[in-house]
């Protein structure tokens, strides 16, 4: 009988159709696996077992590439990457399940060369400053989009109205990235690297003014403007105003004696 087996589960493929996630409709229910509440389906007709995604936010990988949202055969053997879990599929009970090993990666700035850390289960990216990876670009959304460690590596969420492209495509859809793939958020271009730091990039460090995130890409009218300069031009500004309350209310005070 056909198995997919999991972290600490196995379910037999029963004929028909099955729902796998996290949700209360789901015919095998994972909740502790990071999946949508129907992630994705398995279909069983005779001999011929198939699996596809349930929507366009349950992405899968099978045996390393993304599905496209049609029905793949399983064969004995074949791996399913979904949230933050591996399945295989077997003929029998005893199939095992690999190990989901996922590399250090970062986002590194076209303009810049700093690299940011793709360090937490998702990051986020966008003009509002609780974003991780902060873009100053007025046309920039407040959460443009996000990049998440799941379906056995890095995956690439949408978020904003304002356009989110990849390798020169804009995009809708979740996209599993991949070594040298490049994204465009608003303005801002970025190239995903699937290693550790790479030789000669700058690590992104925490602004003065905001310890929780990452150093803010900053893109104006295609100039790229460094945060402390922006902090200095706001101090001089300040100064300037207080002179001229300082100056105004010794003129009243000379006005009146």
């Amino acid at each position: 009988m056909p198995w997919l087996t999991t972290e600490g589960a196995s379910h037999q493929i029963a004929e028909g159709e099955t729902i796998v996630g996290s949700g209360a409709q789901a015919g095998w229910r994972l909740p502790a696996h990071d999946l949508g509440a129907k992630h994705f389906i398995v279909e069983r007709r005779g001999s011929r077992i198939t699996v596809r995604p349930c929507g366009v936010d349950g992405i899968i990988v099978i045996n390393g590439a993304q599905s496209g949202g049609n029905a793949h055969e399983l064969k004995d053997g074949d791996t399913i990457d979904a949230g933050t879990a591996r399945f295989v599929f077997s003929s029998e009970r005893s199939g095992s399940y690999p190990a989901v090993i996922i590399g250090p990666a970062h986002l590194m700035e076209a303009r810049g060369g700093v690299a940011h850390a793709l360090n937490a289960a998702a990051v986020g990216i966008g003009r509002d400053r609780s974003n991780a990876i902060v873009v100053r670009d007025p046309t920039a959304s407040r959460f443009h989009a996000e990049i998440r460690r799941e379906a056995g590596g890095y995956v690439l969420r949408p978020r904003g109205s304002s356009g989110t492209s990849l390798n020169g495509r804009r995009i809708g859809s979740p996209a599993r990235l991949r070594d040298g793939d490049r994204l465009e958020i608003a303005n801002v271009e970025f190239r995903f690297v699937a290693s550790p730091v790479p030789p000669g990039a700058r690590v992104a460090e925490a602004t003065a003014d905001d310890e929780t995130s990452t150093r803010p890409t900053v893109e104006q009218t295609g100039v790229m403007e460094i945060p402390s300069a922006i902090d200095q031009r706001a101090r001089s500004t300040k100064w300037i105003w207080i002179g001229a309350i300082l100056v105004a209310a010794a003129t009243v005070w000379l006005a009146t004696r």
